[in-house]
């Protein structure tokens, strides 16, 4: 971890510190006030991380930060409700604790299901038609049942919490200690500050739901104590999800894209040095340029984005000197179009090697606007793009190197003619003074 990230989580430390400390400074004055501000920023922040969430839905390649900020966002609803039924402040007379006790278990419920099923949504797709009515439906469902008096007893007045309410803090923390086993196992796809406060926050969270088990009134040390945890938690997943995403969208929205630049530029280290040499200067550029429209026009090369239908969706500049055409006429076209060798059968078999292989590296010719045909180097990696499959195709013109390859072979082919027709002993030897040939008169 660099040591700006470090100061950065230092600095969150303080934040969480100082905003624990001063809540605990209000519930000196009232407890009333504490728990009103405790729930009121949990609130704020299951708001701003679905704002954030839901913004920049079409453009996240991780699908587990639009599941969690939805959920957070329906969580954080039935906490303004929590909050208004809490004792003095309460709008439901005729409810009493009992009210407050059971929204608060109805909210952990929906909470902990959304971190557990976000965790299956890391890698996967899921619709916004699908998801958010889901969520709706849950959430309603759930008043529903507190509402109209059969959600089961959480608070019994003069007996205190029931086991129902104690078993269910219990199982709320387990579930949120198995999403966070799951998130785990798929951390490679996050940021590692990203994963950190997540994980953190699960844990906080978890502790809070035992510590909530333990209370015996509203307002004694217990209470407080699982409020200032969740407080904590919320702060962080407000730190992960909403903070780091607008300090660093590229790294969250091209993160699946750097992957698979690494991976082209690694099937590059076996080519001839020049091609090493460019590859150096693109790794640079890209790091110069955080990605900037993709570094793709600034490489030296004709540089294609190609979809599994074989469209061309973006090409640099260099591909238009290359072919002739403009970039607007490029991205109507198909491979098809400037590949003369390119039949629907064989990019189905190009398609179904570059998965399996995840690179290929081919020699095949492309056709200009002008009609002419020249030879090229293709060197294409594999990636997937939120959830959709694409193919970058670095193209090199090596007319040049195939014209050295035929002089080199004609010259050879007259060197030996030259050699076997000579009445005089003729030896070649390589720059390691290693004899590579001597014509039939010395053999003899």
């Amino acid at each position: 971890m660099s040591w700006r990230n470090k100061l950065k989580m230092r600095a969150d430390m303080v934040r969480v510190t100082a905003i624990v400390l001063g809540l605990c400074l209000t519930s000196q004055y009232s407890y009333l006030l504490f728990h009103s501000l405790a729930e009121t920023f949990g609130v704020m922040v299951g708001f701003s991380i679905f704002a954030i969430a839901w913004n920049t839905r079409r453009f996240l390649p991780n699908h587990y930060l639009k599941v969690v900020g939805i959920g957070y966002l329906l969580c954080a609803f039935i906490d303004l409700l929590h909050v208004l039924a809490f004792q003095e402040t309460t709008l439901f007379p005729g409810h009493g604790a009992q009210l407050t006790v059971q929204l608060w278990i109805a909210a952990r419920y929906l909470q902990a299901g959304t971190l557990f099923a976000a965790t299956f949504f890391i890698s996967r797709r899921i619709e916004d038609r699908v998801l958010l009515p889901t969520f709706i439906a849950v959430a309603s469902v759930i008043l529903m049942l507190v509402f109209s008096g059969n959600f089961p007893d959480c608070y019994i007045k003069g007996t205190g919490l029931t086991p129902f309410k104690i078993a269910s803090e219990y199982l709320i923390a387990g579930v949120l200690l198995v999403s966070l086993w799951l998130l785990h196992r798929q951390r490679a796809r996050f940021e590692l500050a990203v994963y950190a406060f997540i994980a953190v926050s699960l844990v906080l969270t978890a502790a809070s739901e035992i510590v909530f088990s333990l209370w015996l009134s509203m307002n004694d040390y217990a209470h407080m104590a699982g409020h200032l945890l969740k407080v904590a938690a919320y702060y962080l997943m407000y730190r992960a999800l909403v903070v780091t995403g607008l300090d660093a969208p590229l790294d969250l929205i091209f993160r699946d894209l750097k992957q698979a630049e690494k991976a082209l530029r690694q099937s590059r280290d076996t080519l001839e040095e020049s091609v090493a040499r460019r590859t150096a200067e693109l790794r640079a550029s890209n790091e110069r340029l955080k990605l900037r429209d993709y570094a793709l026009d600034h490489v030296h090369e004709a540089a294609y984005l190609i979809d599994e239908n074989a469209r061309l969706i973006y090409v640099n500049e260099e591909s238009c000197r290359a072919h002739g055409y403009s970039r607007d006429e490029l991205l109507t076209m198909t491979v098809k179009d400037i590949d003369p060798g390119m039949t629907a059968e064989a990019w189905l078999q190009h398609w179904r090697e570059l998965h399996e292989k995840g690179s290929l590296a081919i020699e095949t010719t492309h056709r200009r606007k002008d009609g002419s045909v020249f030879p090229i180097e293709v060197n294409a990696s594999y990636f997937e793009y939120d959830g959709k499959p694409y193919n970058l195709a670095l193209v090199r013109d090596i007319t040049a190197r195939q014209d050295a390859e035929r002089r080199l072979q004609a010259s050879e082919q007259a060197f030996r003619t030259l050699a076997e027709n000579s009445p005089d002993n003729i030896v070649r030897y390589d720059t390691e003074c290693r004899m590579v040939y001597v014509n039939p008169q010395l053999e003899a």
